[in-house]
């Protein structure tokens, strides 16, 4: 995507994905998602594997989070813009609410 596709489509949009696609010669997904670990405590990896030992087809690596949802038994914490706060509630009944 060019800078200028992406100018005009955050005039209507207010999420746009951008990727880059990366030969896994030399960089795994996983070693990608560790280097991005030591600079930001909050990333993730997401990968399309199916099955014990298969490789995934896809990979998806994101850091710095809008919202923080995490679950420990029936206790809730989301923390957004610095505001934590904390539930009682299923994960999956706030996440239908959202």
């Amino acid at each position: 995507m060019q800078k200028e596709q992406f100018i005009e489509l955050a005039k209507t949009y207010n999420v746009i994905p951008v990727y880059e696609r990366i030969t896994g010669d030399l960089l795994t997904p996983v070693l990608a998602y560790l280097k991005l670990r030591q600079k930001d405590n909050f990333c993730f990896l997401l990968e399309s594997v199916e099955g014990i030992g298969r490789l995934a087809r896809y990979s998806f690596i994101g850091k710095d989070p809008i919202k923080i949802i995490s679950n420990r038994g029936s206790k809730l914490t989301v923390i957004k813009d610095g505001e934590k706060e904390e539930f009682e509630k299923n994960i999956f009944e706030y996440l239908k609410s959202e």
